[in-house]
């Protein structure tokens, strides 16, 4: 189980951080696990919401869409957490550049709001009340196990 929740998170996991840490699995690989995981992922959902077969098409279309989205802003906000860790220690850094940061943090966020709402969305129309708010507590959970996961990881 930790196993599989482990390649979860690398799949997870923007590109520059694979790309920084050895032993990350080479894109190809990285995109055929990413489907595999995928795959499990709809199942476990499909069968606990019970859903037939044009819901689960429609969710798992949207979640490929929206997962898009996610990487690459996950992708970036990583990138300007490394660029803000370098300011912030670098003493000659300026406070406009400082504030031209934490002004991209704020986008960023906003950003990331904005698809959390447009996920709700998407799923109001494609779940029943009841399915969507199952789905939540799914989502959650599996986004807490990656974390946990990712916390205990050396760095």
């Amino acid at each position: 189980m930790k196993r599989w929740l482990l390649t979860v998170m690398l799949l997870l996991a923007p590109m520059p951080l694979l790309a920084q840490r050895p032993g990350g699995p080479p894109p190809q690989r990285r995109e055929q696990l990413q489907k595999q995981i995928g795959e499990r992922f709809m199942d476990g959902v499909a069968a606990q919401l019970k859903l037939d077969a044009a819901t689960r098409a429609k969710l798992q279309e949207y979640l490929l869409k929206s997962g898009e989205q996610r990487r690459d802003l996950a992708e970036r906000s990583q990138m300007l957490r490394i660029q803000m860790v370098r300011a912030a220690r670098d003493s000659t850094t300026s406070d406009s550049e400082l504030r031209k940061f934490i002004s991209e943090a704020n986008a960023l966020k906003k950003s990331e709001d904005d698809i959390w709402r447009a996920d709700q969305d998407a799923l109001s129309r494609i779940l029943t009340p009841r399915q969507h708010v199952q789905f939540m507590f799914m989502w959650l959970r599996l986004n807490d196990q990656i974390r946990d996961i990712s916390n205990k990881r050396p760095r």
